[in-house]
């Protein structure tokens, strides 16, 4: 079995920790630098407020007390606009640092997934391709020992009679051989018959235009499956008694 997701993640917070600290070490500096701000636009406020108490008393009209026109007139034109920026601009930090933070999980979590999904693939894989090894082995066994290919067994429908109704007797080990490529997969499983049907009408072809090797071929399925093409080859000339090569 392949890593534990879980496992995996841990391990990449090697790659992902450097820039997850930037963002956190951002996100915590936060706070100190809109108090910081925030105390530059108070001393300018009270700057400028004294600014208007000085005007005033040049004008010799401070006697009236302190010009909360004026001032109000800064606080609402300059002052608390700056405040109500200063403050959506941090709020926008934050955010986008918390955005940024999140995103990073999830391709952390995303490149977890693909390395385990490779792991994963690559035992299926290996599995599949045992199995078929042990297939094609065990395939191989049976074709040994049954003297031809498994016309006693490995295939449905065979028979271990020839087209004349006569036993097979010994087989000639090209024949042996030309059984296991016409109806034994490489995986060791079994070709359905739609599949030997389409090859038997593309072999007959060949096998009608001379080709030695497929007149062969045609007589071998007429032996192993009397029941999915007949008894008769529909070719007067056969292989037999030729010489074929594999």
């Amino acid at each position: 079995m392949p890593r534990a997701l879980e496992q995996i993640i841990q391990e990449l917070n090697t790659v992902y920790n450097p820039q997850r600290d930037v963002y956190n070490k951002s996100l915590e500096a936060l706070p100190g630098q809109q108090e910081a701000e925030l105390k530059g636009l108070e001393a300018a406020k009270t700057d400028s407020f004294d600014q208007i108490v000085t005007g005033a008393n040049r004008r010799g009209v401070a006697f009236g007390g302190i010009p909360l026109a004026e001032q109000a007139k800064y606080l609402g034109s300059t002052y608390l606009p700056a405040v109500a920026n200063l403050k959506g601009r941090f709020e926008g930090n934050r955010n986008s640092l918390s955005l940024a933070l999140a995103e990073l999980a999830a391709k952390q979590r995303g490149d977890a997934q693909d390395i385990w999904n490779t792991e994963y693939n690559r035992e299926e894989e290996q599995r599949r391709w045992e199995q078929q090894q042990a297939a094609a082995r065990e395939a191989a066994a049976r074709s040994a020992s049954s003297g031809f290919g498994g016309f006693g067994g490995t295939t449905k429908g065979a028979s271990t009679q020839s087209a004349g109704g006569g036993a097979l007797g010994n087989v000639d080990p090209k024949l042996q051989s030309l059984y296991n490529q016409v109806f034994i997969k490489p995986d060791g499983t079994e070709w359905d018959n739609q599949s030997l049907v389409n090859d038997y009408n593309a072999t007959l072809k060949s096998a009608q235009y001379g080709n030695a090797r497929d007149k062969l071929k045609i007589e071998l399925y007429h032996r192993a499956r009397p029941d999915l093409f007949g008894a008769s080859i529909p070719i007067a000339a056969t292989a037999n008694g030729g010489s074929v090569s594999f």
